[in-house]
């Protein structure tokens, strides 16, 4: 699969979903982040088995699809280094070889792995609900009580902070 995307738009994607990626894993492919290309979008996942963040972008100049689990440090810094410009990924499914290269005549190429060792998040159980909530309400939602919360993890109840979700409101405790 092959597809050229603006490294600044790229870095910044993948940044949000390597957030997700605790520093020492269990399972040794959730240090990486998924790659998923359906048609011109590039789906980006990060996990720690816990929280799974996925984010995405538009790219230019598909060819094929597919997934790979790829090492997002190392990827983050190849595109942090190569600025604002156009950056082409030439990615071997079969043997999880991943090339990049700039229009400046930069060049990396990083060894991915098999996308279906990466654990996927599980669907929402039948009885699930979804809602939306804007970043900035969330964020104030959790600034204005992560103080009552500790840092004993001998009492995991009280390391979290507990959301009471209704149809018309959300009380952050």
């Amino acid at each position: 699969m092959k597809f050229t995307a603006s490294a600044k738009d790229l870095e910044k994607r993948m940044s949000i979903a390597s957030s997700a990626i605790a520093s020492k894993n269990s399972i040794a492919a959730l240090d990486n982040c998924l790659f998923s290309l359906e048609g011109d979008r590039l789906y980006i996942t990060g996990s720690d088995s816990e929280v799974t963040i996925t984010t995405s972008l538009d790219v230019m100049n598909v060819e094929g699809n597919g997934k790979i689990a790829i090492p997002g440090a190392r990827i983050i810094a190849y595109l942090k280094d190569s600025g604002e410009q156009p950056v082409e990924f030439n990615i071997n499914t079969e043997t999880f070889t991943v090339e990049m290269s700039t229009t400046n005549g930069s060049r990396n190429s990083q060894v991915g792995y098999d996308w279906q060792d990466y654990p996927l998040p599980r669907p929402l159980s039948d009885g699930a609900k979804e809602f939306s909530i804007l970043a900035d309400s969330l964020v104030e939602g959790i600034n204005n009580t992560i103080f009552a919360t500790s840092s004993d993890e001998m009492r995991p109840a009280m390391t979290g902070i507990y959301l009471d979700i209704m149809p018309d409101m959300l009380t952050f405790v």
